[in-house]
């Protein structure tokens, strides 16, 4: 066996034997009744990584080198399936967010990606440049709250970030801050349209050249 994992209650337990000996070869991934030394639940990964229960135990998040299987504790079933796309390939690991809303994953290239459990949607993205590098993140935490992920990757460098993403009502709010001028009436119609007329920039700092935000 190459991966055991305890389930939050700690009434399971999760095993993975590879069945060859490289990076492609397949994972039997296995799932324990610890009451009853029984097998309850039995399926095949390629090349599995690393095991993650959601808080609850009713999913296990499976990585292999190019995505994220989350299965069904109970049937075995994919729930979700996160592939990572683009020049980032390469998953080094994972980490599930107390709350069970977010699993993070460290990339070869030294970048996170946070995914949103409930949809299967990446929800952002933090470059190599931010984490400390281009060196692969291989180890990723959540604090008990849920709200802040450390991540180390090869080369020792260590980071904490804030992992509370706003909603995209509150992002759009922030846009003017950084712009340094309120929404035009425009801007407001598409982004925020059910949004009261209060201005949303209340103290400006010296005027600059106004550019208009993208529309879709």
């Amino acid at each position: 066996m190459t991966r055991v994992r305890f389930s939050p209650d700690g009434s399971s337990l999760a095993t993975v034997t590879s069945h060859g000996g490289d990076w492609r070869s397949t994972s039997e991934v296995r799932l324990w009744d610890l009451s009853t030394g029984e097998i309850t639940t039995t399926f095949d990964e390629r090349s599995a990584n690393s095991l993650v229960f959601s808080p609850d135990g009713r999913y296990l998040a499976v990585h292999h080198l190019d995505g994220i299987n989350v299965r069904d504790t109970t049937s075995g079933r994919v729930m979700a399936a996160i592939r990572i796309t683009g020049t980032a390939r390469g998953i080094q690991g994972v980490a599930m967010a107390p709350d069970g809303r977010t699993l993070a994953a460290g990339l070869n290239d030294g970048s996170v990606q946070l995914w949103n459990m409930s949809t299967g949607d990446i929800e952002a993205t933090v470059d190599g440049e931010n984490t400390g590098g281009t060196d692969a993140i291989t180890v990723l935490a959540f604090s008990p709250d849920s709200r802040t992920l450390a991540t180390a990757s090869r080369n020792g460098t260590v980071r904490t970030w804030n992992a509370t993403l706003p909603t995209p009502a509150e992002a759009i709010r922030r846009i003017p801050r950084a712009v340094n001028r309120d929404l035009t009436p425009q801007e407001r119609s598409v982004y925020l349209p059910d949004q009261g007329v209060e201005p949303l920039l209340l103290e400006q700092r010296p005027p600059r050249q106004v550019t208009p935000l993208p529309m879709p």
